[in-house]
């Protein structure tokens, strides 16, 4: 019997290592955090039924997500300049029919997508001429349906109706009102008010203009602001990632609601994200820095987290336990076939009479 103890320790043991290595490198999700393999996204919208559109920059897609992270939906795949590819896509913007805008920063133009992911169309190219773009970085819908694109490269914003046709330009570089330094974030509001969030590496602010373009005030001068949005009842939000803050502020330009925007671990700081508000007044954080979603709720308190996992990956190893633990076993069942042969055959020299095995 001790013969059979030393490979049944080894197949049990290697069995149960493997197992462990590979629990480790597959961790189940909880109730709060879903698992995706987003890379540096930038854009983030939501629609009618409040569902999440994530402009997943570095892995050139859009995803599309129901309020709870489950996912419904993926535009583009790999970077490339064809109709409905993608390259480092910035912004994201859905109308009330569902139709899906996509600043696509890399390839100097804007996509529109029907609500399956279909291309229904493109609009622009480099340049500087009336309807071209350099860097175009964020897009927003005004209630007619109009669209706004930051033209972060020409330091402008542009204007298109639904169908693409331009109507309106206004900026040009520089720090003054009226001008902009590569605008990076816009919000419009019920009144048909344009936000536009610029700045340099120290100080950022946004700026107010009327649908027509004209300038009307200016708001505040944020360390590093990098996310803009506006709810349905004209509250802004803004982003302030160096202080860890979430600021909501009303049209005077007060101050509402203020709270970290970091984990329950405070694990995540210096959170450089987009910002977006849904019917439900619930903001989700597409996290430029540590590639991951955060869900608030109206408190600003943290209600899920949509990430890839940190962690290590020992499958490899958990491979190796495996294979050793067969090894084990067939040597363990090599010696127990073995063993019963020898108890069949002693019992069948057993009962040969003692006369049967002289002859």
């Amino acid at each position: 019997m001790s013969k059979y103890i030393t490979p049944l320790v080894i197949c049990i043991g290697a069995l149960g290592v493997g197992i462990l290595f590979l629990i480790i490198s597959n961790p189940t999700p909880t109730s709060r955090q879903y698992f995706y393999d987003f890379n540096a996204p930038e854009g983030i919208a939501v629609d009618t039924q409040n569902n999440v559109y994530l402009a997943d920059t570095g892995n050139h897609r859009v995803i599309k997500f129901d309020p709870q992270g489950t996912f419904l939906l993926q535009i583009g795949a790999a970077s490339g300049s064809l109709v409905g590819q993608f390259n480092l896509p910035s912004g994201v913007a859905v109308n009330k029919q569902g139709e899906i805008y996509v600043a696509d920063r890399g390839n100097d133009r804007i996509q529109k997508f029907d609500s399956s992911g279909r291309v229904m169309g493109t609009i622009g190219s480099f340049g500087t001429k009336d309807g071209q773009f350099s860097s175009p970085s964020a897009i927003a819908l005004d209630p007619d349906g109009n669209f706004y694109v930051a033209d972060k490269g020409n330091s402008r914003v542009q204007k298109f109706d639904p169908s693409g046709r331009m109507l309106l330009k206004w900026g040009n570089p520089g720090t003054r009102d009226g001008q902009f330094f590569q605008p990076s974030g816009l919000g419009v509001d019920s009144k048909k008010n344009v936000y536009v969030l610029d700045g340099t590496l120290s100080t950022t602010r946004i700026q107010k203009f009327d649908s027509s373009g004209n300038y009307l005030a200016r708001y505040g001068n944020f360390t590093s602001a990098s996310g803009l949005a506006f709810d349905s009842t004209d509250f802004g939000y803004i982003v302030d990632y160096t202080a860890n803050r979430v600021r909501k502020f009303n049209d005077k330009n007060s101050l509402v609601l203020d709270f970290t925007c970091c984990r329950d671990n405070d694990a995540y700081k210096n959170l450089d994200s987009r910002i977006v508000v849904d019917g439900n007044k619930d903001y989700y954080l597409g996290d430029f820095t540590y590639s991951q979603v955060l869900k608030y709720n109206a408190a600003g308190q943290l209600v899920s987290t949509w990430v890839y996992p940190e962690v290590d990956d020992w499958s490899g190893i958990a491979i190796i336990c495996f294979v050793v633990a067969g090894i084990a076993l067939l040597f363990l069942l090599g010696k127990w076939q073995a063993a019963v042969k020898e108890r069949k055959l002693r019992a069948r020299q057993s009962s040969i009479p003692k006369n049967q095995k002289q002859n």
